[in-house]
């Protein structure tokens, strides 16, 4: 999507800040996987670069292009893995929702 037309310099522009970061953060956690700010910082670049606003004024489809799996099961998972995945999965009760095993295990499904 990055300088992808019709121009949209400011899209770029931010499309580079996130790229910068990235690399930064990313040979960080290269060298300290246990780094809890460089691995949040991969997070929050790729919230940001996923979330729309740098491909204003651009057309994409990343679903096609950049050949992301739209299910879980696109990446090998299977319903009878979905309980094991519940009981790894950490939620801490500071976000929008709290959600609790019962909510993932629904997620889950529907991701499939």
């Amino acid at each position: 999507m990055y300088l992808r037309l019709p121009v949209g310099y400011t899209s770029d522009y931010l499309s580079e800040g996130l790229m910068r970061s990235l690399i930064t953060a990313s040979r960080i956690a290269v060298k300290n996987p246990q780094d809890y700010e460089a691995r949040s910082n991969i997070m929050w670049t790729a919230t940001w670069a996923l979330n729309t606003l740098i491909g204003l004024g651009k057309h994409e489809d990343w679903m096609l292009e950049i050949g992301l799996p739209l299910t879980i099961s696109e990446i090998g998972a299977t319903p009878d893995m979905i309980p094991g995945i519940t009981e790894g999965t950490i939620c801490y009760p500071t976000g929008y929702l709290d959600l609790k095993p019962k909510d993932i295990i629904e997620i889950l499904k529907e991701s499939m």
